[in-house]
């Protein structure tokens, strides 16, 4: 008895199956008509994929400072530091004074030399750009999208990832290079005028206890000078503490989905739709 239930059960879904086909096969035109436009509604969202231009940098912990002196407190001498962190890292990249620096640099794309800014607008495949578009609303659109390309992710407490997006690879790798380049600046920049300002203030100490005669100030004094002789090599040779582990190169991965895929993904959405609801007014319409 129970075969035969399963038999009968397999039959009636072989027939409803028969009956759903013949009913879609009587609407096969409608159904058609549904899944191109789904097809074009997938075709006119879809957003193109952009080229991802990954740079892993090491973000060192070693100070460019001696933090070792123990006349620092008692005397009020700060020392330099020029390190980032990653949410300082993130902050710096997508500041307005790093892409107002980088969207006038030049790069040679398509055999073309042109600042970055003429470049994003040139590949721009999403309108954002417009041809009355006058130099500051070119730029502010430019760094607009940039802040919105731009991403920071923590491989560990040391170690990140900047990840620039592009709708052209050179353009991506370019982008991507002078943004680290122009952050290590800056950070170099900030540690280096403290650093200079450490050796003045060192300076004025010595020179305020130049009048006092004493052997311990005498002895601190010479600590002092030493200080500022370790100040000046590290003014000649400063840096900051961004180290580059691995920079993007051709051929680069891309973002989002494939436009045929994501298309004929619409297609089929909406083909299964129509099919679905023609067999639920079909089912309803029988039991009324």
């Amino acid at each position: 008895m129970k075969e035969e239930d399963n038999i009968f059960t397999l039959k009636s879904i072989l027939k409803d199956l028969k009956k759903s086909y013949n009913l879609i096969k009587k609407y096969r035109f409608l159904a058609l008509a549904v899944t191109l436009g789904f097809g074009l509604l997938g075709f006119f969202t879809h957003t193109k994929q952009s080229f991802e231009a990954k740079t892993v940098v090491f973000l060192t912990k070693k100070s460019h400072k001696s933090n070792n002196l123990f006349f620092t407190n008692p005397y009020g001498v700060e020392l330099s530091n020029s390190i980032l962190n990653k949410d300082e890292f993130s902050s710096v990249i997508k500041s307005s004074r790093i892409l107002d620096s980088i969207l006038v640099k030049e790069a040679k794309i398509n055999n073309k030399t042109d600042s970055l800014l003429n470049h994003i607008a040139f590949f721009d495949s999403n309108n954002i750009f417009q041809i009355s578009d006058g130099p500051e609303a070119k730029k502010r659109k430019a760094k607009s999208l940039m802040k919105q390309r731009i991403s920071v992710s923590g491989l560990n407490n040391s170690i990140v990832e900047l990840n620039v997006l592009g709708e052209n690879e050179i353009l991506a790798i370019n982008l991507s290079k002078k943004l680290i380049d122009e952050t290590k600046k800056f950070a170099t920049s900030i540690g280096l005028d403290s650093e200079k300002k450490f050796r003045t203030t060192l300076k004025e100490k010595i020179d305020s206890l130049s009048a006092i005669s004493s052997k311990e100030i005498t002895a601190l004094i010479a600590q002092l000078n030493s200080q500022v002789q370790i100040s000046d090599l590290k003014i000649a040779h400063f840096d900051s503490n961004i180290e580059v582990i691995s920079s993007p190169a051709v051929p680069l991965s891309k973002n989002g989905m494939n436009i045929t895929i994501f298309v004929s993904l619409f297609s089929i959405g909406g083909f299964s739709l129509f099919s679905l609801l023609l067999i639920i007014f079909r089912i309803i319409k029988n039991n009324i």
